[in-house]
């Protein structure tokens, strides 16, 4: 007798055979072309990784310039073109410092902080000092912006195409590498966040997106769930009062897919996913950003 299908099953009870699922893909490299160390596949080209920078208060900061009271400057060694920060949210335009907390780090040569507490460099200093010995230093994680991208010819591109649809199969996925390669797995199906409302009433809020990496984004608040495709813009701000879509005042309706509804805040605690792509997530509730 010939068994053509085997499985054994642990427990009481017979399940049907199930047939080993196997998904290929592969990434050609061009003759020469190698993975940097901590470098990444984006849509447009193979990227260095992002810089990471932690504060300990002996940097050479000084004020950004005699007439902002309460912001600091210190240099990069590389130019950057956005970022993160472990502390201060992102201020939106150079025309904001110095009027609210936050960092700028938008094509510039310098991490520029503003902290409305203080008014000196070595208050600033002191501060960054104390949170790095507390174990809390102000980190920051930026893109550069003249950073080496070796475009893919058209087999890459339709390889990294099949890779963003990557089939990933229910139980235990085996993985491997050819030619002693090492690989490292970075699985999500989603990032999770949230923001609180404080007020005492359910509001529409303005939500402003900025780009990190993805020129398009899948992200679902309080379970109301749109796509957006930046197509080269920065940011983009959604009325969910208007129902509109703008990017420095210019209309962007045409980008956002999502149903008639738009998205509200509940009040307390809100869940918002980021299904896919790069991004930072802002909401304004009529007074205050959350």
């Amino acid at each position: 007798m010939l068994v053509r299908d085997i499985q054994l099953t642990q427990g009481d009870t017979a399940t049907a055979y199930e047939a080993y699922k196997e998904h290929k893909e592969y990434f050609p490299l061009k003759e020469g072309q190698v993975f940097r160390e901590g470098s990444y596949t984006a849509s447009d080209g193979i990227h260095h990784k992002r810089n990471t920078i932690i504060y300990n208060g002996k940097e050479k900061w000084t004020k950004f310039s005699s007439t902002a009271e309460h912001t600091f400057m210190v240099g990069l060694p590389k130019k950057a073109f956005s970022g993160l920060c472990s502390h201060y949210k992102s201020i939106g335009g150079s025309n904001n410092i110095d009027k609210r907390d936050g960092i700028y780090l938008a094509s510039s040569l310098n991490a520029i902080i503003t902290d409305m507490r203080f008014s000196t460099v070595e208050e600033f200093t002191t501060y960054l000092s104390e949170e790095y010995d507390k174990g809390t230093p102000i980190t920051i994680e930026y893109n550069i912006a003249d950073e080496i991208v070796e475009p893919y010819d058209e087999a890459q591109q339709e390889a990294y195409n099949r890779l963003q649809n990557f089939m990933m199969y229910e139980g235990v996925n085996n993985i491997s590498a050819t030619d002693g390669l090492t690989i490292k797995v970075n699985y999500k199906m989603y990032e999770e966040y949230n923001a609180k409302n404080n007020g005492n009433i359910q509001s529409r809020p303005i939500i402003k997106i900025t780009k990190v990496n993805d020129e398009k984004i899948d992200v679902s608040i309080n379970g109301i769930r749109f796509k957006y495709d930046f197509k080269g813009d920065k940011y983009v701000e959604i009325d969910c009062v208007e129902k509109e879509v703008k990017y420095e005042g210019l209309n962007r309706n045409r980008q956002l897919e999502i149903d008639y509804e738009f998205p509200s805040l509940n009040i307390g605690n809100n869940e918002i996913l980021v299904h896919s792509g790069d991004c930072i997530i802002e909401m304004k509730r009529k007074d205050r950003w959350l």
